[in-house]
């Protein structure tokens, strides 16, 4: 067995969906891409939908990572055991990461790295309310959410926190470093962009819960005269107009204006990103939206496209309204100010795109500190 000083093993344990199902599991990766340059060997569990075996049948690698699946079950809502049946399987562990883990779950492994003497920290990404149709679901959500951000994650020894909204939280309490939702820029994925003579916007999501909000633009763009495209990816029109009926006429009426994808793999739906004069989405200003940090922000920030959204989160660092995109009080009204300035002109913005500006090798130094703050704490 290697001596404590030796042990370079991270497991990475969380509700992602590996290798792209998921923002999270986007996340997660290029995180771990940086603990591996940084020296660090790292474990992931994540969930399988489909999986229907115990977690020691399901390894895998995924990246270059060693993959275990747990089931999709409530399980893994207060149950610690698939992680520490995946632990007993390396000799060479230094700590946990917990992407915004279950509180009973996540206390239950808290609890076990302490007796293991290894640290034990979490990737805190969102602060949701509680959020449900019924009220016992509400209730289990809202306990859950008030012990995870409240009692449980103060007590680790460090978070890595999405926003400097949950940064400002914890950064007094833990040893905290902010990491917005990070990507390798050089990936061919990302480039490539092909932009015609037509204004085309668009915006990839889903309905789910109601933090997007497509019926918004929607109905901005109805308004609109000029000639232009409004791709909706990841929302079929069926399914958007049984969430929004009132909208149906609206539809049929911009038919070959707003175009509905339908829900398409990852890479496809940055297609629509890349070839677009602008990403496109509202966010209601809430602690929610304020604590998260959009991915599809980043994504169209490394595509080089700009970005017409709310001022929510930690935006206000990175978009510079008017030159690599606008910021909206009210879609509907200044959707027409932004038109104003003619195709030419918002065209030619997407140069002053900085696509390397969410590309994890300029946060490297951020996590190497971060990282021997955790080691030092347990060593002291």
């Amino acid at each position: 067995m290697r001596a404590a000083a030796e042990k370079k093993r991270i497991i990475y344990i969380g509700g992602f969906e590996l290798p792209d199902k998921n923002a999270a599991a986007q996340r997660v990766m290029t995180n771990a891409v940086i603990l591996r340059e940084l020296g660090y060997d790292v474990v992931f569990i994540d969930i399988d939908r489909e999986c229907k075996e115990d977690i020691l049948k399901t390894k895998r690698v995924c990246g270059g990572f060693d993959r275990w699946s747990v089931k999709y079950s409530n399980k893994r809502l207060y149950s610690s055991s698939d992680f520490k049946k995946v632990y007993g399987k390396y000799n060479d562990v230094a700590g946990v990461i917990a992407y915004n883990y279950p509180a009973a779950a996540l206390y239950g492994i808290l609890r076990f790295c302490r007796r293991s003497k290894i640290w034990c920290a979490a990737d805190c990404t969102e602060w949701y309310g509680a959020l449900a149709e019924d009220i016992i679901t509400r209730a289990v959500k809202g306990v859950d959410s008030y012990l995870r951000m409240n009692i449980i994650q103060p007590r680790l020894d460090g978070v890595i926190a999405v926003s400097r909204y949950i940064y400002n939280y914890y950064s007094k309490r833990t040893n905290t470093v902010l990491l917005p939702p990070l990507v390798d820029a050089r990936d061919e994925k990302w480039h490539g962009k092909n932009i015609g003579e037509r204004l085309v916007f668009s915006f990839v999501g889903t309905l789910g819960v109601e933090k997007d909000r497509p019926n918004y633009m929607v109905e901005a763009f109805s308004k609109i005269k000029s000639d232009y495209v409004f791709n909706i990816v990841g929302i079929p029109e069926e399914e958007y107009t049984a969430h929004y009926p009132e909208h149906r006429e609206l539809i049929k009426q911009m038919r070959g204006k707003i175009i509905f994808r339908g829900t398409l793999p990852h890479k496809k739906a940055l297609e629509f990103v890349k070839n677009a004069d602008f990403t496109v989405f509202c966010r209601d200003k809430t602690r929610m939206t304020n604590a998260g940090f959009p991915t599809k922000f980043v994504e169209s920030i490394t595509c080089g496209t700009p970005v017409i959204t709310t001022r929510t989160s930690d935006l206000g660092e990175y978009l510079k309204d008017g030159e690599n995109g606008f910021f909206v009080d009210s879609i509907e009204d200044d959707l027409p100010r932004i038109f104003e300035r003619g195709t030419a002109k918002l065209k030619s913005m997407s140069g002053s795109v900085d696509k390397d500006t969410f590309d994890y090798r300029r946060y490297e130094d951020k996590m190497k500190n971060w990282i021997i703050s955790l080691e030092k704490r347990k060593t002291d």
